[in-house]
């Protein structure tokens, strides 16, 4: 019986498989792909009725399932820079198999932009992607890249830049589907140097498929840049002054090459900044025989200089292959001087007070590089890419802290402390992926990815008396050597019926790590299971998707060492050996209607890695370190809408409100409560006469709850103005950061008799006149980068 219901279903779906039309075939011009172009059949003498649309992908193919049909239809290829194409198809047509698109280069490319939201195009939800077309969403003008990640529903920026979505700065960047391996100011320097033109969509992968890595909760956002077309020589090169109580200069410059065979991409920066960081911690303690209250601040002092140069090369290959390599160096040094002051009051009354001075010299230098291979064959059905990676990271941290106690009961003379901490990883991965296309509606990609990450971290102390360091002097000299290896496999299936699309998959993963350091040794072998399906269903003018995906999180390398570090007389951090990864089941609803987006989304967790701040009573000081939670959940929901009053001026409003539970059984540490927060952030552009552009954007984070720790409200205004000149050339650019300087960290924690109250300020009111002159062509092609985003998240 079973096996003939398995048989009914599988000749129903066939059937119905059958009975779809579709229109599929790829997109060139003067023989060289043209990916990411839009592709919409609509009915013929009535543009309004679409029957079905698409994208082609970055091998200029595509495919259009058919909601209807009509007897005579009209096909239309549009692309910024080339003609639109357009063809007449008639229902007896159909399906339409393997169309040859050949579309003709624009004369007046710039002048035929139409930078209009049309339609849902601008919003397209496919499988496990919310994908935003930054040309039809109208945004490509907002300015660099980073202003136009900021027009993103769920995507913001944290007071120094970061990208963050939904709140989180955890978020994995994605470089034309390809792991990127750049992290912090490097991420921001590439970001920033792109321009809105420069970006042909931006995808959203909130709940990341079998495809992806498993590690994260926050979700993928993949930048899709637009590729070259014509032969020639382009580039960009910058400048940049800013101040906001300290000066910042960043300089760089982008070239790029590319003919029929051959792409070469070469850039380089360097950026010299000054900054400060005001931070205050209050900590009253309840059960002693008199009232405690310790009062720290501290100014932190950075001053960085950086350095970048990378250089990217790709070879065509005959049939449909190519090989590319790319690699970055990048270093940089830090000086950076902390002045603190600690009061301790008992019964009201000061007892203690101490004043600390912290210099630290910390050069740091990374090489990252990679090998990538990439065929297609069976008439583009089937693709295999093969790439391998490195990188190496070395720092050194030369610290030395000092402590005079002006009040001091216990008599102790100042503390001088010395510190050297040296700091080495080496990554190496490898990773193969395999797609083919069973039929029109199924297909099915597969993959494997090995890496091994080494680290060896080495900690030396000298201090004139050992006795005030609230540990002995031989538990603070440290040397951890780590080294980890991960071996994972995945694969998934989608399918697509009528108005359907369904995708599933499996990817399974075997970790297995050892830690060797001067008094311990730790490790662990385990294998984790990740399932991941979506659905996603098309209508009239209404798209809804539902996707689920298993997620881990993995401790930081540092964090599994069994450290000690010495931060003040009141305060010690150290490393935890018995730190588990942490599983999250997450999901997501989305509903689009008109470029409108509503989300529904949460995880579920057990095992969180925590930040535990623990008062020891006895010995009066603050022991920080990282424990497995025991559960929790965050359940939000999000609304997007864009608005535009009038041609030149559009609007794009984002809200989104959560509730956050945490529930802990640490060893005393223990909480269980929850609690609810909401964020508001309105963006506008204004396009005006003259080449003159005027960003204005803002943002409220509402007071929440989460655990034991209570947050405060924030908020702030953004500003950019932009004047373009000599056929859009050159660009002078002035950006207000932060003006109203409300943009700070405020927090409550109250845990079992220890309440402490956390502000941080940073350095807001930044002001900034950045200069850009843009050469050659303009049309650009990016090389592959190394793939390390999991391996180096956990630096």
């Amino acid at each position: 019986m079973k096996k003939f219901i398995a048989l009914l279903i599988t000749l129903l779906l066939q059937q119905a498989i059958s009975a779809q039309d579709s229109v599929s075939g790829s997109i060139s011009s003067e023989g060289e792909v043209v990916p990411f172009a839009t592709i919409s059949v609509y009915e013929s003498g009535n543009p309004e009725n679409l029957l079905g649309y698409a994208y082609s992908d970055e091998n200029g193919l595509f495919e259009i399932l058919l909601k209807k049909t009509s007897e005579i239809a009209i096909l239309k290829a549009e692309s910024m820079g080339f003609e639109d194409y357009t063809q007449e198809i008639r229902k007896t047509e159909l399906p339409l198999k393997n169309l040859k698109i050949n579309l003709q280069i624009s004369s007046d490319q710039l002048d035929e932009v139409e930078l209009v939201a049309d339609g849902r195009k601008a919003v397209k939800l496919d499988g496990d992607k919310m994908i935003f077309d930054i040309e039809k969403a109208g945004i490509a003008g907002a300015g660099n890249g980073l202003q136009v990640m900021q027009q993103i529903p769920g995507i913001s920026l944290d007071q120094n830049q970061n990208i963050q979505f939904r709140g989180s700065s955890g978020v994995k960047i994605l470089i034309n589907g390809k792991t990127s391996f750049l992290k912090g100011e490097a991420l921001r320097e590439f970001v920033s140097s792109l321009t809105g033109e420069d970006i042909a969509k931006v995808e959203i992968i909130a709940q990341p498929s079998s495809r992806y890595e498993a590690e994260g909760t926050t979700g993928i956002i993949n930048i899709v840049l637009k590729k070259g077309r014509k032969p020639g020589i382009t580039g960009r090169t910058y400048t940049s002054f800013g101040y906001g109580g300290f000066y910042k200069w960043r300089n760089g410059a982008n070239l790029y090459y590319s003919d029929s065979l051959w792409n070469v991409n070469v850039s380089g920066y360097y950026n010299e900044s000054e900054s400060i960081n005001d931070r205050k911690i209050e900590q009253d303690i309840f059960d002693k025989n008199y009232s405690q209250k310790i009062i720290q601040t501290n100014l932190w002092l950075p001053r960085n200089f950086s350095r970048s140069l990378s250089l990217g090369v790709e070879r065509s290959l005959p049939k449909n292959q190519s090989i590319s390599t790319s690699w970055r160096y990048n270093s940089g040094t830090a000086a950076e001087q902390t002045n603190g002051e600690t009061r301790e009051f008992r019964s009201e009354e000061l007892y203690k007070k101490v004043l600390l001075d912290k210099k630290a010299d910390i050069p740091t230098r990374t090489v990252t590089g990679n090998v990538f291979y990439q065929n297609s064959w069976n008439e583009d059905q089937s693709h295999l890419e093969a790439q391998l990676n490195f990188s190496r990271y070395d720092a050194e941290n030369s610290i030395l802290l000092k402590n005079s106690y002006p009040v001091n009961p216990e008599g102790r003379e100042m503390l001088v402390l010395s510190t050297l901490n040296q700091t080495a990883y080496d990554i190496y991965s490898g990773q193969l992926d395999f797609s083919t296309q069973f039929s029109e509606k199924m297909s099915l990609e597969t993959g494997w990815k090995w890496s091994q990450v080494r680290t060896d971290y080495l900690n030396n102390y000298e201090a004139n008396d050992p006795s005030q360091l609230l540990v002995a002097e031989e538990l603070l000299d440290n040397r951890f050597q780590y080294h980890e290896s991960l071996l994972g496999a995945y694969g998934q299936l989608s399918y697509a019926i009528e108005n359907w699309n369904f995708l599933a998959g499996l990817r399974a993963e075997y970790i297995s790590y050892e830690g060797v350091s001067k008094n311990s040794e730790n490790g662990a072998k385990y294998t984790a299971w990740f399932p991941s399906f979506s659905a996603n269903y098309e209508a009239e003018e209404a798209q809804y998707q539902f996707s689920y995906s298993r997620r881990i999180g993995r401790p930081d390398y540092k964090d599994l060492n069994p450290f000690y570090e010495y931060l003040d007389p009141y305060t010690l951090q150290r490393g935890n050996t018995n730190l588990q990864p942490q599983f999250y089941h997450s999901f997501q609803f989305n509903y689009s209607h008109n470029n409108m987006v509503t989300s529904l989304y949460g995880y579920f967790y057990k095992d969180k890695i925590t930040r535990v701040i623990d008062f020891d009573r006895e010995d009066n000081f603050t022991n920080y370190y990282q424990a497995n939670a025991a559960r929790g959940h965050n359940l939000g929901i999000s609304f997007s809408a864009p608005y535009k009053p009038f041609g030149w001026w559009k609007i794009q409003f984002d809200a989104s409100g959560y509730h956050s539970y945490e529930k802990s059984e640490i060893p005393g540490y223990t909480y269980d409560h929850g609690g609810f927060g909401y964020d508001l952030s309105i963006y506008q552009n204004f396009d005006l006469e003259n080449d003159w552009k005027l960003n204005f954007n803002a943002f409220y984070s509402g007071a929440s709850e989460s655990g034991n720790t209570r947050f405060f409200p924030a908020y702030d205004l953004d500003l950019n103005v932009q004047k373009q000149f000599w056929n859009n050339r050159f660009k002078a650019e002035f950006s207000a950061r932060q003006i109203l300087k409300r943009s700070r960290w405020h927090s409550i924690m109250e845990q079992d008799d220890v309440r402490t109250d956390w502000l941080n300020q940073w350095e807001t009111r930044v002001f900034a006149l950045t200069l850009t002159y843009n050469f050659g062509n303009q049309k650009t092609r990016n090389i592959k980068e190394a793939s390390l985003s999991e391996e180096k998240s956990r630096m």
